[in-house]
C-alpha cells in the first residue's frame, strides 16, 4: 500500500490568488525572498488580504500529537483479543468520562473481527491503561511526543533496522574472455511499528488524522541461488483516518501477533550422560499471543498555546534531569 501526495505552497497560492482578481489585476510571486506582489483595484486587494490571512493561518497552525505504544500479553480468557466493551464498562465504572452512554469507544470504524479495530475514547492515557493492563501484561515499547505542521505528515518508528546483503553479478566481455565482478549493497528493513500521521485541522477545530499504522516481524530467512540471505517479513498494513477533538484519546487494536518460544530442560547429570542423556532431556514450546495497541492524543498548537505547552515540556524534562543519578 503506497500513498503520495505532491504539493507545491507558491504555485498554490498563486493559482489561488489569479483566480480572485479582477481581469486587469496583476501577480507576481518572488519564491526566493518569499514576496507576493499583487497590483488591482482595492475592492479585489481586499479579496486577496482575505486570501492570504486564511492560508497564512492554516498553513502556519501546528499539532502536537502524543502517543503510547504498548504491547499486551493476553492470558486466559482474553487469547482471543482484548475485550473493548468490558474496557469501556471499567473505564466509566472508574470515573472516566465518555462520549455516549457507557461507551468509551464512540466511533468505531473497523467490525470486531476485522484485524484493525479503531475508536475514539474521551478519557485519558492513564485510565486507558490501567484497564488494559487487567486483561494481560502491559509493556510500554514507545511514548513519543512530535509536533508537525497542519496537513503535513509526522513518522513514529519503534522497532529495529534489520541488515542484509544483496549480490550483483554481472560478466563483461574482454579480450582475454569473460570478466565476473560482484557488487554487495548493504540493505535494511524495518522490524516493529511505524506510524504515519497526517493531521488536518477543521473550522471548528477539531481534528482528522490520516493514520497509517505498519507493524512487520521477521518470520525467517531465505536463501537466493548464489547464497544471499534475505529476512521473510510478515507484514501487517491499514490506512485509516478518524476524527477526533482535541484532548481525546483514538485508540487503534485489533494487531494480533503470535510468538514461539522452545526451551530445553533436562536432569543434571544424566541429561549429559553420551547414549541415555537423551532419554532425561525434553523441549517444550511456549506460545504467547500478543495484542498491540496504539494511542494518539491531538493538541492543536495556535498563538500562546505554543509559548505554554514549550515551556511545560521544558520544565517537565528540567525535572525528569534534576532526577537522574548522572
Amino acid at each position: 500500500m503506497t500513498t503520495s501526495t505532491a504539493t507545491d505552497l507558491w504555485t498554490d497560492i498563486e493559482a489561488g490568488v489569479t483566480k480572485i482578481l479582477s481581469p486587469k489585476g496583476k501577480v507576481v510571486v518572488d519564491k526566493q525572498s518569499g514576496s507576493l506582489l499583487v497590483s488591482d483595484f482595492p475592492k479585489f486587494l481586499d479579496r486577496v488580504a482575505s486570501f492570504l490571512e486564511s492560508v497564512e493561518g492554516s498553513v502556519q497552525r501546528q499539532v502536537l500529537i502524543e502517543a503510547r505504544i504498548v504491547e499486551v500479553t493476553l492470558t486466559g480468557q482474553y487469547q482471543f483479543g482484548l475485550d473493548w466493551t468490558a474496557i469501556s464498562q471499567a473505564a466509566a465504572f472508574r470515573g472516566a468520562t465518555t462520549l455516549s452512554a457507557g461507551k468509551i469507544l464512540a466511533q468505531r470504524l473497523a467490525p470486531a473481527g476485522g484485524g484493525f479495530q479503531i475508536g475514539v475514547a474521551s478519557t485519558d492515557f492513564t485510565a486507558l491503561l490501567s484497564v488494559i493492563s487487567t486483561q494481560g501484561e502491559l509493556k510500554v515499547i514507545s511514548s513519543p511526543k512530535l509536533a508537525t505542521l497542519n496537513n503535513q505528515t509526522a513518522v513514529i518508528r519503534a522497532g529495529t533496522d534489520e541488515v542484509f546483503f544483496e549480490t550483483r553479478v554481472s560478466e563483461t566481455p574482454s579480450l582475454t574472455g569473460t570478466q565476473t565482478s560482484k557488487t554487495v549493497t548493504p540493505r535494511t528493513v524495518t522490524v516493529g511499528v511505524v506510524l504515519g500521521i497526517t493531521p488536518q485541522i477543521g473550522s471548528d477545530g477539531n481534528v482528522v488524522l490520516h493514520i497509517h499504522p505498519t507493524v512487520t516481524e521477521k518470520r525467517g530467512e531465505a536463501k537466493s541461488a548464489i547464497g544471499d540471505t534475505f529476512p521473510i517479513i510478515d507484514v501487517r498494513e491499514a490506512d485509516m483516518i478518524v476524527r477526533a477533538r482535541e484532548g481525546q484519546v483514538v485508540v487503534i487494536g485489533g494487531l494480533m501477533q503470535e510468538k514461539r518460544s522452545d526451551s530445553d530442560g533436562k536432569v543434571p547429570i544424566l541429561g549429559d550422560l553420551p547414549g541415555i542423556g537423551g532419554l532425561f532431556r525434553s523441549t517444550s514450546q511456549e506460545v504467547r499471543k500478543t495484542e498491540l495497541v496504539v494511542l494518539l492524543s491531538p493538541t492543536v498548537m495556535v498563538g500562546k498555546k505554543v509559548d505554554e505547552i514549550t515551556s511545560r515540556e521544558i520544565q517537565r524534562l528540567e525535572k525528569t534531569k534534576g532526577r537522574s543519578p548522572w
